[in-house]
């Protein structure tokens, strides 16, 4: 009989083998379970050709002034060839971040030194070589890197790598979600699955059901400290985008818009944006950087970025995939919609690489009390000392830079303009990070 765990397998695995249902017996059922089975088993054993185990020695420097050496310390993971010819193995940049020494175990049990030919934290990929060129070919293989914009939610995802050390173990699941854009990384695409992942899995290769890479296993989501269910994957098309950049440069720099945005665009926010749709999402500038390609582009502090490059932009996780992926000079088109205004414009912008940040002096100066909040001058613009509005966001030592559509107001200019008013939209500088508050009078 066949049994329900044995059919779940079943339908699980049916894409592997355009499986048909036969119109019946009990005997066929268990051969098409088999031939599955084999089926499975042959494109694993295959796939893990390309598979290498990553061994790297992190430390070992000089402390204090006793000159003690600080021991070296051991880390791990997986990745895997993308060109056998070259030697270029692509892994997570948490991998073979900071170490001294990198030794990579192929499937024929060869054991190389490696080196990192480049390394972007920014997307958590990197790329290692092995540095012996005439290394022992025999037995590996390279993989191919799908097009990660055709995978789509449900269908089979199986993952290779060491998971604490357990060299060729394969893990069996399904995508649970696309276009994930967490905090695993500060450029992100992610494909989210079931697959059970773990400390050693970081680096190996996430195959479809024709065993080719759809991404490259990052990390996972869990309360635990455990597998929960929840594991991310680069996906490979950034992962492709990357590595191709670092073999070129061995660096990957990151295209510069000079913006801080607003983490969330609430409903009272909205409703200062009359040309954005109801149900239309958009990220909200709370400040631009003087001298940034933003400000070039005539793009200001409370504008709305609703597209970049054809491509809508709902969350600020989307829209630093967008900027970031790119290298600085690129030229992109964003489409923003301003405080007030019911047309939408276009602005053209030449990105640029990141500068260095500056110190911000302080001094503090008269104080004023409205609506609740003691506010005081200094030469930052005017920061809150004190709050009794406890339905606002607003917090003690947020700089107000600017009220509704005044920029960088004084003191006086503040209350007048908030007595004539039952609602303001502030934009506020806390910790060095510029946000946007809408203030009520009560």
């Amino acid at each position: 009989m066949l049994t329900i765990g044995r059919l779940m397998i079943l339908l699980l695995a049916i894409t592997l083998v355009g499986y048909q249902f036969p119109e019946g017996g009990n005997s066929t059922n268990d051969t098409n379970l088999e031939v599955i089975s084999e089926s499975l088993s042959a494109m694993v054993q295959d796939a893990e050709q390309a598979l290498v185990y990553i061994e790297v020695t992190k430390g070992s420097k000089r402390l204090g002034f006793n000159r003690q050496m600080r021991p070296s310390r051991k880390g791990g993971g997986s990745g895997f060839f993308v060109d056998l010819e070259m030697g270029y193995i692509i892994t997570n940049a948490h991998v073979v971040r900071d170490g001294r020494q990198v030794t990579v175990t192929l499937a024929n049990d060869n054991r190389y030194l490696a080196k990192v030919v480049g390394q972007s934290d920014d997307t958590d990929i990197a790329v290692i070589k092995i540095d012996d060129q005439d290394f022992n070919r025999q037995g590996v293989k390279h993989l191919t890197l799908a097009n990660s914009d055709e995978v789509q939610i449900g269908e089979l995802a199986i993952a290779l790598g060491a998971p604490y050390g357990l060299k060729s173990s394969v893990s069996l699941g399904i995508v649970s979600g696309v276009g994930r854009r967490n905090g695993l990384a500060r450029i992100g695409d992610f494909i989210q699955t079931d697959v059970a992942m773990n400390p050693g899995n970081s680096g190996g290769p996430l195959l479809n059901s024709i065993g080719e890479v759809i991404g490259v296993n990052t990390g996972i989501y869990s309360r635990s400290g455990g597998y929960d269910g929840i594991s991310f994957s680069v996906s490979s098309n950034v992962a492709r985008h990357v590595a191709l950049r670092l073999i070129d440069s061995g660096k990957f720099e990151s295209g510069y818009l000079g913006v801080n945005l607003e983490p969330r665009l609430s409903d009272d926010a909205r409703s200062f944006y009359p040309a954005l749709g109801d149900h239309e999402g958009a990220v909200l500038v709370s400040n631009v950087i003087a001298g940034s390609p933003a400000e070039k582009a005539g793009i200001r502090a409370t504008d709305l970025i609703v597209e970049v490059n054809g491509e809508k932009t709902n969350t600020v996780g989307e829209l630093i995939y967008q900027i970031g992926l790119n290298p600085p000079g690129t030229i992109v088109e964003i489409v923003i919609i301003k405080h007030g205004e019911h047309q939408r414009q276009t602005a053209v912008v030449k990105l640029a690489g990141h500068p260095k940040k500056k110190k911000i002096l302080k001094e503090r100066g008269p104080q004023v009390n409205i609506w609740g909040i003691k506010f005081e001058q200094n030469d930052l613009g005017i920061v809150v000392v004190e709050s009794k509005n406890y339905h606002s966001d607003i917090l003690v030592g947020d700089v107000v830079i600017a009220v509704d559509n005044i920029e960088k107001p004084n003191l006086n200019q503040l209350t007048r303009h908030l007595k004539k008013r039952d609602k303001a939209q502030l934009r506020i500088k806390r910790s060095g990070i510029s946000r946007i508050i809408v203030l009520h009078k009560h």
